[in-house]
């Protein structure tokens, strides 16, 4: 499968609605998702993430495909919380959405936003119903696999999980990340694996590694989606690669006929929450890590030194 970016997520307008909205979530363990969704069965021609990147016209990626998929894993951060009939639902505007995936144009957004919640209601990754007058159309979440019945949160008694951090949304990534690399993110985190040290709480994370054959045999992606979503994610300071010599044996540093692997470790800032944990300190929304340096501006530089020239009681 190809994944094909084809809007324009290079710019990260606003975090407004991701930071208000986190500062709200209890425990900040960003959103579950079942490992099924990416994960292909013998029986199954295609996961449910492959169905959701691909075109109306069975084109793998297609126009917006990046964009259903961004839109539903926020869904999925959003509407935590079930009503009193059990339903996941969220009521946002267009324009809160638009600020939450980084759209940088609120007026084009807004169709983009309204475009992709008809295409996964197709899909039947959600139903919607209008709002009251005045208020936007309430947004109900279906289950991920396309039965049509309700979403139920995952929660570990029907299948494993894993987690997406909320810095996703909280420091404008999700914003920034390419097709591939948004699916390659995903990937990243669905085998991210912590390992206990001698130190007790404290945990050491495993480099993550994959060939062409075993990847595309369990997600169904492509080389080419692979490949480019592992140099956006690098790229963008999501990850590190370390490149290693591996003998015939598996092990690196033998002395037989080498051959090369790319080990793929997560940034701190952007690795799944451990329960009972707050986000990562270089990730918080007052600090989001930055991949690229950024030099402020003489106004903003003024305003830092006045608030600082302020009385105490002032503040």
């Amino acid at each position: 499968m190809r994944v094909v970016a084809t809007d324009d997520f290079s710019a990260a307008p606003g975090l407004r609605s991701a930071q208000t909205f986190a500062s709200t979530m209890a425990g900040h363990m960003g959103a579950p998702v079942r490992r099924s969704f990416m994960r292909r069965t013998d029986d199954q021609q295609r996961t449910p993430l492959e169905d959701l990147m691909t075109s109306a016209r069975q084109v793998a990626g297609g126009r917006g495909g990046r964009t259903r998929l961004a839109l539903l894993l926020s869904l999925w951060w959003v509407s935590a919380r079930p009503d009193e009939g059990g339903a996941h639902t969220s009521q946002r505007t267009t324009t809160w959405w638009t600020d939450l995936l980084g759209l940088p144009d609120p007026r084009h957004g807004a169709r983009i936003i309204n475009a992709n919640l008809k295409e996964l209601t197709t899909r039947r990754f959600i139903t919607t119903s209008p709002g009251d007058p005045g208020r936007p159309k309430t947004v109900t979440l279906l289950d991920e696999h396309g039965t049509g019945q309700l979403y139920r949160r995952p929660d570990g008694t029907d299948g494993d999980y894993f987690r997406i951090p909320e810095q996703l949304w909280t420091t404008g990534l999700i914003g920034r990340l390419s097709g591939p690399a948004l699916v390659m993110y995903l990937a990243m985190l669905y085998h991210h694996r912590r390992v206990p040290t001698d130190k007790p709480g404290q945990f050491t994370t495993r480099p993550v590694w994959f060939t062409a054959r075993s990847f595309h045999a369990l997600h169904g992606l492509s080389e080419d989606t692979r490949l480019a979503g592992i140099r956006d994610l690098h790229q963008l300071g999501v990850l590190t690669i370390d490149t290693v010599s591996i003998d015939p044996s598996g092990q690196p540093g033998g002395g037989g006929i080498r051959r090369q692997r790319r080990h793929l470790t997560l940034l701190p800032a952007y690795q799944p929450p451990l329960p009972d944990t707050k986000p990562h300190p270089g990730s918080t929304p007052e600090t989001p890590p930055a991949p690229v340096s950024v030099t402020p501006t003489p106004e903003f530089s003024q305003v830092v030194d006045a608030l600082k020239r302020r009385r105490p009681s002032q503040r």
